[in-house]
């Protein structure tokens, strides 16, 4: 067989629902000297059966069957089989548009410093349609201000081309960092090697609201600032500090200095991040549910206190655009515990709608007296 420029590496458990199309826009690529890498991760849906058929009629396709272990563990093995020279990301329930490989091996072929390659992105919901649109920035130096900073991620996983040398000597996905190994990987790469996006977005991305998880979430941001404390160390010329393999814990984020109001931040731009996907996808009981899982989660001591009315109060609104009036009138209750001088007219809103006020009344008191 002869070696492929690229292998596509794509993990999957159950996805059997969006899976089709996302294998179909890889074998779509304008590109085509790639090999296919899927690992089917214990799936119990019909996923091996889509790509038994895959398998079947376009032979760049191998599909890996193993007992479900998880992203990172499939993953390392996805990568550790790869035959290119470049390592592709895609995962199964997003679209790569048809030039996105062609051409970001070309600006690869044509930029050897650079050693990883991601774009822009467009945001969809689960029937396709387009949300919006994600400019990441391009050049390296702007990248890494973000990437090193307490600012937004600077990329999108599945966009990502590495160059397989590089994704070996950094030794694949570290399984300590659940929820966030990409985030630990990019640091380590980007702290010895150049980065870059290309400006047009070359993926379409799936946001559901059942990918979200409050586990994931705290994990996540468990994961991120104790990777970016780990990078500080090594870019101040230190070993690297994090030589576990159990995931790491907020106490050792607590070791390391991070403070609480730190993690809290974090932890609520997430929920926020999320609840505005959903409520752009019009999934308002996506939304609700990450809503109170924010709420319930932390006691929020170090967050500003409007942030968190605010949420009660947008919670209030969809359990009364639900018809739960007894849970919406609860939810302001709490944001009226939170910071009361907000709650006065969302009260008078809600209760209008139990019937407990009429907000007519009184104009139709001022039009009676106006007609004497």
């Amino acid at each position: 067989m002869s070696v492929p420029t690229v292998s596509v590496v794509m993990s999957v458990y159950n996805g059997e629902r969006f899976l089709a199309e996302a294998v179909e826009s890889i074998l779509c690529q304008t590109f085509r000297d790639f090999e296919f890498i899927i690992i089917d991760d214990g799936s119990s849906d019909e996923t091996s059966d889509i790509l038994a058929g895959y398998e079947k009629i376009d032979s760049r396709v191998s599909v890996y069957h193993q007992e479900n272990k998880g992203l990172i563990a499939s993953l390392n093995r996805g990568c550790g089989l790869a035959r290119g020279q470049y390592i592709a990301r895609i995962d199964a329930d997003d679209v790569a548009l048809p030039e996105r490989l062609e051409r970001q091996i070309d600006y690869l072929e044509q930029n050897p410093q650079v050693a990883l390659l991601g774009s822009s992105i467009h945001n969809m919901d689960e029937r396709g349609r387009r949300l919006s649109t994600l400019l990441l920035p391009t050049g390296d130096v702007e990248i890494k201000e973000r990437l090193f900073g307490l600012h937004d991620i600077p990329f999108c996983h599945v966009t990502l081309v590495f160059r397989t040398e590089v994704l070996r000597a950094v030794k694949g996905y570290r399984r300590m960092f659940v929820a966030c190994e990409d985030y630990d990987q990019w640091l380590r790469i980007a702290e010895r090697w150049h980065v870059a996006n290309l400006p047009e977005p070359l993926v379409n991305v799936r946001r559901r609201a059942h990918s979200f998880s409050f586990t994931n979430a705290r994990q996540q941001v468990i994961s991120k600032l104790v990777a970016l404390a780990a990078s500080e160390i090594r870019r101040a010329g230190g070993r690297d500090p994090i030589d576990q393999s159990e995931p790491v814990s907020r106490e050792l984020l607590r070791k390391m200095g991070v403070s609480d109001a730190l993690f809290e931040d974090h932890l609520m731009g997430v929920y926020q991040y999320w609840i505005s996907v959903m409520l752009q996808s019009s999934d308002k009981a996506g939304a609700l549910r990450v809503m109170r899982e924010a709420l319930e989660s932390e006691p929020w001591e170090h967050v500003s206190k409007s942030i968190v009315a605010n949420t009660w109060l947008a919670a209030a609104r969809l359990y009364s655009e639900q018809g739960r009036y007894l849970e919406s009138m609860n939810a302001i209750a709490r944001a009226v515990a939170v910071r009361p001088m907000i709650a006065g007219r969302p009260i008078k809103r809600v209760a209008s709608r139990l019937g407990l006020v009429n907000e007519n009344r009184d104009e139709r008191k001022e039009a009676v007296r106006n007609s004497l």
